[in-house]
């Protein structure tokens, strides 16, 4: 973007940041709720003994799960990951150490590890920002809740501020009603990541919650993601990651009612 640009969006920004901080509060207030979907759909996930197994699992189901996929390049990109987690025993835990010299022998940080593989189209084909933060993310969600048996690296340490927000359609379509801006999920990655963090501080993950609060709150027309004007019966009723009823159902129309308020 230019400066022009960032100028523009984070007046918008600045002038919608009431109406953007209710709707983090109530993500916020709500958070229980995205927590077990993630604890549900990663326990089914990694029902296997070994670190490498569980890495890889990981990896394929993010590259499945997050779109985009051309499976010649999603073949060759699992392939290319296999051969490398494959240098591992079958021991059930792994150091941290360990995990990052995986992909690179001079990867010293979480950092240093997403840009490695967000970046390396050789090796990690069909595995952009979007899939890396959300590859991350799951390994995050699965050391710090949930059960403790599914936990791979041995002295997991990371500070949620280390992690990227894994924005994708939904999120920066929900973003743009609210910000009355019109960023792109790849075109914009970094600055959605940027403008989260400035508006949240060290709360910016709430962000990333958006994706289920949007997914049954948003409607393909004339092939545009947009705002539904109340909850998408079809999505909701044919989801595999919750089950529907009352309790429920009130919250994602609160949150219809708030993002769709003028």
């Amino acid at each position: 973007m230019t400066r022009k640009q960032l100028e523009d969006a984070a007046n918008k920004i600045e002038s919608s940041r009431s109406r953007f901080l209710e709707i983090m509060n109530f993500v916020r207030e709500n958070q229980n709720i995205v927590e077990e979907v993630k604890n549900t759909w990663l326990s089914k996930l990694l029902r296997v003994d070994s670190a490498k197994m569980k890495i890889r699992l990981l990896y394929i189901d993010t590259i499945n799960a997050a779109g985009g996929n051309n499976l010649e390049r999603t073949g060759k990109s699992c392939k290319s990951f296999f051969n490398i987690v494959d240098v591992l025993d079958d021991r059930r835990q792994i150091a941290m150490k360990k995990f990052y010299t995986l992909f690179g022998e001079n990867i010293q940080d979480h950092r240093m590890l997403f840009e490695t593989i967000a970046m390396d189209k050789e090796r990690f084909g069909n595995f952009g920002q979007k899939k890396t933060a959300l590859f991350l993310r799951h390994i995050h969600v699965l050391h710090i809740q949930g059960d403790p048996r599914n936990r791979f690296i041995s002295d997991y340490n990371i500070d949620t501020r280390q992690l990227v927000i894994p924005v994708d359609r939904v999120i920066v379509t929900v973003l743009n009603r609210i910000w009355g801006t019109d960023f792109s999920a790849n075109g914009h990655f970094n600055e959605i990541n940027d403008f989260a963090r400035l508006e949240l501080g060290n709360e910016f993950m709430l962000v990333e919650d958006l994706w289920f609060w949007g997914y049954f709150n948003t409607k393909v027309e004339n092939g545009q993601q947009e705002i539904h004007f109340t909850v998408n019966e079809d999505k909701y009723y044919s989801a595999n990651f919750i089950y529907p009823n009352g309790s429920l159902y009130q919250k994602l129309h609160e949150f219809s009612r708030l993002i769709n308020q003028a």
